[in-house]
């Protein structure tokens, strides 16, 4: 906020830009680590394990169905920076973050589902952690 305030937008799009390198480099790197291990479940001899599908509510599905709409709905940022960028690259933006963040979403859901059935049913704030843990070469999981 300090850096917005005293030195405007330049500084937090370059920082912003760095950030998403970042932030890009640990999502490829998850990817990667599912991948690897869901390879090498599916070369063994138990194979790949899914989970058990959970049953839900009309009113669950409604509010997963909701979030989404919500996650989805932060790409909608450079609509509302008409006073730094052109239409041209606001709509280029909002495209590409679109793109980007469902081919993720589905790749991710795709990769990481066949290590959620070492959650036991368990899901909470550090899930995601969990299955890092699972995925890592170097875990005792199993």
């Amino acid at each position: 906020m300090l850096i917005g305030i005293t030195k405007g937008l330049a500084p937090l799009e370059f920082l912003e830009t760095w950030a998403f390198w970042i932030t890009f480099a640990i999502i490829a790197l998850l990817l990667v680590g599912f991948a690897y291990f869901d390879w090498n479940a599916w070369q063994s001899s138990a194979g790949v394990q899914m989970p058990e599908p959970l049953k839900h509510t009309p009113w669950e599905v409604l509010t997963i169905l909701a979030g989404t709409l919500i996650v989805v709905q932060g790409f909608e940022t450079p609509r509302y920076l008409g006073d730094e960028f052109d239409a041209a690259t606001r709509i280029k933006a909002s495209r590409w973050s679109q793109i980007i963040s469902t081919t993720v979403y589905v790749a991710f859901v795709a990769l990481a589902l066949p290590l959620t059935h070492l959650l036991h049913g368990k899901y909470d704030d550090n899930s995601l952690i969990e299955l890092a843990k699972f995925a890592s070469p170097y875990s005792s999981r199993l």
